[in-house]
């Protein structure tokens, strides 16, 4: 049996907002425990989910829209500019 080869990474995106447009990461530092930067750092309510903004703790995702059961964010063209957190 041969050994197999190691795995390599093609390429990277994240989802700014969970949902909608993923972006390429050409280059990124990870780092154990974290997550890739900006990745979900936003999510759109799925009606009232009781989440706090002044408390925020983690939700299950069925509480925010999602690809997986919306599929019309699909069609939604989205950009994060990191510097600013401007969301186009």
């Amino acid at each position: 049996m041969s050994p197999i080869p190691p795995a390599q990474i093609a390429s990277l995106y994240r989802y700014p907002v969970k949902g909608l447009s993923p972006e390429p990461l050409p280059r990124v530092v990870l780092r154990a425990g974290e997550t890739l930067p900006a990745d979900r750092r936003y999510a759109i309510e799925n009606g009232p989910s009781g989440f706090d903004p002044a408390s925020p703790v983690w939700m299950p995702k069925s509480h925010f829209l999602m690809l997986m059961r919306d599929e019309r964010l699909a069609g939604l063209r989205s950009h994060f500019e990191d510097n600013s957190n401007l969301l186009t």
